[in-house]
């Protein structure tokens, strides 16, 4: 299922395919149990090709994917798109790796309600999308007219994973704004980090402008156990340079969050 509207939830992947085209690019349903095969030790290098129809596609994007679907040790390298995307569904991926995509390492939405576990992004400065680069997106929607808020809206839980930026001179890069932030949390999404690495971006995360702060929408982000490092700040609202709120909160010991400015790709001499 998804959290669109209409019995069982069907969409189109590419809306402005020619109408024949629809029955191809159809994705939903009403079975959480569904199977959709199994990938496990694959490698995907330099897809994400663009198209006038549907922009740039995936490495691998998963519509409408059930728990009975395996995803494990699968790595997508140099993709021109996002390399794992998940519209609905509920699954879990583990163990895979995002190697200098120029678009999103990670992508959850449309009430997708899935695990990460025990994965990684790496990052390049000189690798990214004019329309977003960024580890970790996890959005309810692109647009809020499209969804049934009766419906469980997006839930991904991310474990043992790290997102990196190996940019040899941080700071530069910053300035010429080729490094963004890691994570970026959508409104009425629901996300939970746990025992992971955030390190080299700029900042570590941004909440959506749409989201107040306050106890009900934080309890629904949550970030523990987690290596915050070398970040030009740590979580930020959009469009908001004062994050004294979020800092107290999520600094409190009860989080086990820390903070280091430790350089994880040092100047080769």
């Amino acid at each position: 299922p998804s959290n669109r509207f209409g019995n069982g939830s069907v969409a189109q992947l590419y809306p402005k395919l020619d109408q024949l085209s629809y029955k191809d690019t159809n994705y939903g349903g009403d079975s959480i149990q569904s199977n959709s095969g199994t990938l496990k030790y694959v490698r995907v290098e330099y897809a994400g090709k663009r198209t006038k129809q549907a922009g740039y596609h995936n490495g691998l994007l998963f519509a409408g994917v059930g728990s009975g679907t395996v995803v494990e040790n699968v790595m997508v390298s140099y993709c021109a798109g996002d390399a794992f995307e998940v519209l609905g569904g509920e699954f879990t991926i583990r163990n895979v790796v995002s190697l200098k995509t120029n678009g999103i390492d990670f992508k959850f939405s449309y009430g997708a309600q899935c695990n990460l576990n025990n994965s990684l992004a790496v990052r390049n400065p000189y690798a990214s999308s004019s329309e977003g680069s960024r580890c970790l997106e996890v959005l309810s929607y692109e647009n809020e007219g499209e969804v049934d808020f009766s419906k469980s809206q997006t839930f991904v839980v991310v474990r043992n994973s790290t997102f990196i930026n190996d940019s040899e001179d941080l700071d530069t890069d910053i300035e010429r704004g080729l490094v963004s932030e890691a994570v970026f949390v959508g409104a009425n999404a629901y996300l939970s980090v746990d025992k992971s690495v955030i390190s080299g971006f700029n900042p570590a995360v941004v909440l959506d402008e749409k989201i107040n702060i306050h106890q009900t929408n934080l309890e629904k982000i949550k970030f523990t156990d987690m290596y915050f490092n070398n970040c030009n700040g740590n979580i930020f609202v959009e469009n908001s340079s004062n994050n004294d709120d979020l800092e107290n909160w999520y600094g409190t010991p009860s989080f086990f969050n820390v903070y280091s400015k430790t350089v994880v790709f040092p100047e080769q001499n």
